[in-house]
């Protein structure tokens, strides 16, 4: 079994177990154009996550080992869904979508022990 396949096989059987994982977090931060830009495009009301869901609300992007619809406890942040990836997005980071471009900021980068919930999303 290579590193790899025990990394995955961790994931899975965190997500089973409901424990605690250290992960790297970092923010990511949506801002929609503004009317009146000078694009000849309409302004785009939401981004769309990897997985289709628009990006509002509590939402991060995990790594392809975590599915879609695993719910986190993130410290600070609150419970949130996994339902975006990212090309930096792995291992053991997670990129965490904030309100505002501001409170991205003022996270910054920050180890945390976050919760893998039993449940999952539908």
């Amino acid at each position: 079994m290579t590193k790899a396949d025990l990394i995955k096989l961790s994931i899975v059987l965190l997500i089973a177990t409901g424990v605690f994982i250290v992960v790297a977090s970092t923010c990511w931060y949506f801002s929609p154009p503004e009317s009146g830009s000078v694009s000849s495009q309409p302004p785009i009301p939401v981004q769309l996550t990897a997985s289709g869901v628009p990006a509002v609300g509590k939402i991060v992007a995990a790594p392809p080992n975590m599915p879609f619809g695993t719910k986190l406890h993130v410290p600070g942040y609150g419970i949130c869904e996994v339902w975006d990836r990212g090309a930096a997005i792995t291992g053991n980071k997670l990129d965490i979508l904030m309100p505002t471009h501001q409170e991205a900021l003022n996270w910054g980068r920050q180890m945390l022990m976050v919760k893998v919930r039993m449940e999952s999303a539908k």
